[in-house]
């Protein structure tokens, strides 16, 4: 096998874990719905985060030999992913399963066992030995020693039970071109960490921190690299206060997820490349997924500010079919392009995208000049922005006020 093939196959196979786990909780979960055990916005994550998951698998083996193998793999999830996707659709039907819609386009992990390890610190059982050694000799009785760990290895994993606070740094090994700290299980929370990923502008897609956690919450955190910053992978997450560095699709996923009163910085790319915040990935159009920037900041770093506008910095471009990005309450740097957003390929998801900007404020935030794709809107409704808060699009008054981090519920600041 090519080198890439194993690692991508590995990667499926947990992914398509996931789905499966997914899925299950979705079928016991829907005869519930009309008790109100379960909300029907619930199974809309699962079933969106599964085909997430299956358009992942798939997209791993992105260059590897002919594409014989992503063919392969291709074939043998048709039926799965078609499946999802009309169930999906079902749930839609009625909007996000309350009823709710505007403007014809819908809004809208596995749990692992436990060991306990030395000094009563629990590691997740999957967790491997050495791994368990790095994490033992920066804690002991219940105190975390030093304020660095530096992680040579391309992939870690954290859950809800591996919660580092406050003195932790995370740091990822500068030989290492792809590295990535990777959080799954539902009601993961990380706080006071820095995720970088060293590998430089040069060694293009280089992802720092991806989050495919349910009820995912990242608060007073940095996260620092250049391409692919942070992958807002699936399901629900909820960022707040944290520094987001980076230059080309830093932020980028398919996650329904809200950054709020959060500082996006954009950093001076490679020569004749430019700037693109995000890159959204919904790739069906009943999936309840999408970026809200709400009530932040979009800021140049100096060595972007000393290029006196020469480099051209956008709010995000469409990575696929049905991708949706909102800005609300957000003040916009004069770096950005007076366009505003910047085509993928050609004429590709202009007409099925939804880019919105709702009273935003700062230098570029002026819409006189923006583009004029069929799916770029002003937001003028407060109706339709409140789609986007945090109590509408991921939920987060039923879920974030046991985490103890503040968060604005609605629209106002």
């Amino acid at each position: 096998m090519p080198p890439r093939v194993p690692s991508a196959y590995d990667s499926c196979l947990e992914l398509l874990d996931d789905s499966v786990d997914a899925l299950s909780r979705t079928l016991s979960s829907v005869v519930s719905i009309s008790t109100g055990e379960t909300k029907p916005q619930d199974v809309m994550t699962w079933l969106s985060s599964a085909l997430t998951n299956h358009e992942t698998c798939v997209e791993g083996f992105d260059g590897v030999g002919d594409g014989e193998v992503k063919d392969q793999m291709t074939d043998a999830l048709k039926n799965l992913s078609e499946f999802v996707s009309n169930c999906l659709a079902i749930f839609a039907a009625n909007g996000d399963g309350d009823g709710n819609d505007f403007a014809g386009v819908p809004i809208q992990n596995r749990r692992r066992l436990l060991d306990i390890g030395d000094n009563n610190l629990k590691f997740p059982r999957w967790m491997k030995r050495r791994e368990r050694e790095i994490l033992e000799m920066q804690y002991d009785s219940g105190v975390w020693l030093g304020n660095t760990l530096t992680l040579n290895r391309t992939s870690y994993v954290m859950d809800k039970h591996t919660h580092m606070e406050r003195s932790l740094q995370l740091e990822v090994g500068r030989a290492i071109t792809d590295p990535q700290i990777a959080a799954t299980g539902a009601g993961f929370i990380a706080r006071d960490i820095t995720f970088e990923n060293w590998a430089g502008p040069a060694k293009h897609q280089a992802v720092a921190l991806r989050i495919g956690a349910d009820h995912a919450v990242i608060y007073r955190c940095n996260i620092i690299g250049y391409q692919d910053t942070l992958y807002v992978h699936s399901n629900r997450q909820f960022f707040r206060e944290c520094d987001i560095y980076g230059t080309v699709d830093f932020i980028f996923g398919n996650a329904a997820v809200v950054l709020q009163n959060c500082s996006i910085y954009a950093r001076k790319p490679m020569d004749l490349q430019k700037n693109t915040i995000t890159a959204q990935n919904r790739k069906d159009p009943n999936q309840n997924t999408g970026i809200s920037i709400h009530a932040s900041r979009v800021l140049a770093t100096p060595d972007l500010q000393a290029t006196n506008g020469t480099i051209q910095t956008y709010l995000g471009r469409p990575w696929k079919l049905f991708s949706r990005t909102v800005y609300m309450l957000t003040y916009i740097g004069s770096h950005v392009h007076t366009r505003g957003w910047l085509e993928w390929n050609t004429t590709f998801a202009l007409d099925t995208l939804y880019y919105g900007e709702y009273l935003n404020s700062g230098p570029g935030s002026n819409l006189s000049q923006r583009v004029n794709w069929p799916g770029y809107r002003v937001i003028n409704s407060t109706a339709e922005a409140n789609r986007f808060t945090v109590t509408e699009f991921i939920y987060g008054s039923s879920w974030l006020p046991s985490t103890g981090v503040s968060f604005l519920a609605g629209l106002n600041i």
